[in-house]
């Protein structure tokens, strides 16, 4: 239980890793964006209805992507509100105000390990497919949006 524990931990990590990638290229998604909006280089203003409709369509679903990519990369603490049972988390260890009743708790957590173990796996775990989740929507949103793009700048062309 301990190495699946691991094992989560480290999936988390890379679900961190590429959501905090895939903000910052949104980030540069939409700064490119907001610098085509500059006096002299709107591509609304040369457009058509139909076609500048479509390029705030395609800015608005990266706008989308960026959030679900900055939900991602936000920090989750599951908080019931109370103390929990066991000292599982470092939210856990926080609500105690001094350092004997830590104490106490920690040693009565002890002889209860196996539940902290599996407390803190279905917590991670929820916490990665969630993050996951959260990409996926991003990056299907990027496609979107950059489909929306590419039909706009095709349409300057022609």
């Amino acid at each position: 239980m301990s190495a699946l524990l691991a094992d989560s931990r480290e999936e988390l990590v890379r679900a961190d890793q590429k959501a905090a990638i895939l903000l910052a290229a949104g980030g540069v998604l939409v700064g490119a964006l907001l610098a085509s909006l500059l006096p002299g280089e709107a591509p609304p203003e040369e457009l058509g209805a139909l076609t500048r409709a479509l390029w705030w369509v395609g800015t608005a679903i990266t706008l989308l992507g960026v959030a679900c990519f900055g939900c991602a990369v936000f920090p989750r603490v599951h908080n019931t509100g109370g103390r929990s049972e066991v000292v599982g988390y470092y939210g856990d260890v926080a609500s105690y105000r001094d350092d004997a009743t830590l104490r106490r708790a920690l040693e009565a957590s002890a002889a209860r390990e196996p539940d902290r173990l599996v407390s803190q796996l279905r917590e991670v775990a929820r916490i990665v497919v969630y993050k996951y989740r959260l990409l996926r929507a991003g990056i299907v949103l990027f496609g979107v949006a950059v489909l929306c793009h590419a039909v706009v700048l095709v349409a300057l062309r022609f």
